[in-house]
């Protein structure tokens, strides 16, 4: 029997391969703060930033899918990744390993990579892009990303020692 692999099971491999402090990787990172204003919102399933210069400070924008259908309405609709992919080095489509994704036309931009529910494989590597500035609103964008999960944790940590 295949174990599913969730979202949650990419994510979680997704941090212990990205680990701080080399790398900061947020998750649900939206296109700019605040709400739908002047068009749509869209927003990234990961983004991850390689934080030591001596490594190459890049950034890598993430769409983890689990499902046929969910990554076929992905390859659709392309204009719902450009809205962050155009501030990354590199794109990545994160799937489970058990997946079936051949018969689908990927972007030529875009780098694939699988997973099972401990370890991730490349399967094809990431061309470079050519990364845009960040605006202010999708560097507070993912501000709020960060400081989201800080408060979850210290809150989950209060709860503990009580």
């Amino acid at each position: 029997m295949i174990d599913t692999i969730t979202a949650y099971d990419i994510q979680e491999v997704l941090e212990r391969k990205f680990p701080p402090p080399a790398y900061l990787t947020i998750f649900e990172v939206r296109s700019r703060s605040g709400f739908a204003y002047r068009g749509r919102l869209r927003s990234a399933d990961a983004v991850i930033f390689s934080m030591w210069e001596s490594k190459g400070l890049t950034v890598s924008g993430c769409e983890i899918k689990v499902s046929r259908q969910d990554l076929k309405k992905e390859l659709e609709t392309p204009e719902k990744s450009a809205a962050i992919k155009k501030y990354c080095d590199y794109w990545w489509l994160c799937v489970p390993s058990s997946m079936k994704i051949d018969d689908f036309d990927m972007p030529k931009d875009w780098g694939i990579m699988t997973f099972d529910k401990h370890k991730s494989y490349i399967k094809k590597r990431a061309p470079k892009l050519q990364a845009e500035p960040f605006t202010r609103s999708f560097m507070f964008s993912c501000m709020r990303s960060v400081s989201r999960v800080l408060v979850d944790r210290v809150m989950t940590y209060c709860r503990e020692i009580r």
